[in-house]
């Protein structure tokens, strides 16, 4: 499918495509198309992941028109997924999906089949993780993941490449934040939501505290950051929608025609 490549296929090392087709009769058919391909071009977002709560699956959506690609891109898996909050392309090539209720950052491949555990290493561990929400990935490459009960409530806790624990990156309360829910870097800061202390709490890359970038916004979850620099914040609570912000907090709109 030209439109939608993805859809009805998978992505494959060459080990597994020789472990599962017969290449001795095979043929590479570049085309006659040309294609810029510059380094830049390697980072570019190819599918847009929506965790569905109340079906315990993730959607995909083609991210520039919204259109559904697949409806059950990684599908309900009972014991697996309990309550989906946010998929992530990892580095190393996997999808990474924070769950509420599992308390696990859960891995899948690229076709949506399920691979295991990421973290935390080992499995559940409520004195680390317990009640979590969205996670992100540092420019290190490494997990960071919100908490919002048990030992680290209020707490970012950190993981390295293989899901071990190293502790929090950005420390229990820091800065007044009350139950985190999504964090996103940018270049120069990290921004953190919290739903109880109704902002978006601004941290410097190593997760010290700075300011509050946004205030007075009422149970915010997901925060994105915008191709021209805006953000557009989900609120869950009255009056709930998607509210737009400048890059310094200033709000530009508030939608609420979906609530």
């Amino acid at each position: 499918n030209s439109t939608h490549p993805f859809i009805n296929g998978e992505v494959l090392s060459y080990n597994q495509i020789t472990n599962k087709y017969d290449l001795s009769d095979a043929e590479i058919n570049w085309g006659s198309a040309s294609f810029d391909y510059t380094p830049q071009n390697a980072g570019a977002t190819q599918l847009l992941l929506i965790p569905d709560w109340s079906n315990d699956n993730v959607l995909s959506f083609d991210p520039v028109t919204g259109d559904l690609v697949n409806a059950n891109y990684i599908p309900s898996s009972p014991g697996i997924l309990a309550s989906p909050k946010h998929a992530l392309l990892n580095a190393a090539g996997f999808i990474s999906v924070s769950d509420q209720l599992t308390d696990l950052v859960q891995k899948f491949d690229t076709a949506g089949n399920y691979t295991g555990i990421f973290a935390p290493a080992g499995g559940v561990n409520n004195a680390i993780l317990d009640n979590l929400r969205g996670h992100a990935y540092r420019p290190n490459g490494n997990l960071v993941v919100t908490v919002g009960s048990g030992a680290n409530d209020d707490g970012i806790p950190e993981f390295d490449a293989g899901g071990n624990y190293l502790g929090n990156f950005i420390a229990n309360g820091a800065g007044g934040m009350n139950s985190p829910f999504c964090i996103l870097f940018r270049t120069n800061d990290v921004l953190v939501t919290a739903s109880t202390s109704d902002a978006a709490h601004r941290y410097d890359l190593n997760g010290t505290y700075l300011n509050d970038l946004i205030t007075g916004i009422n149970f915010p979850q997901q925060i994105i950051e915008l191709s021209n620099g805006n953000l557009a914040v989900a609120v869950f609570s009255t009056p709930s929608g998607l509210g737009i912000y400048n890059s310094t907090g200033g709000q530009l709109n508030f939608f609420t025609q979906v609530t």
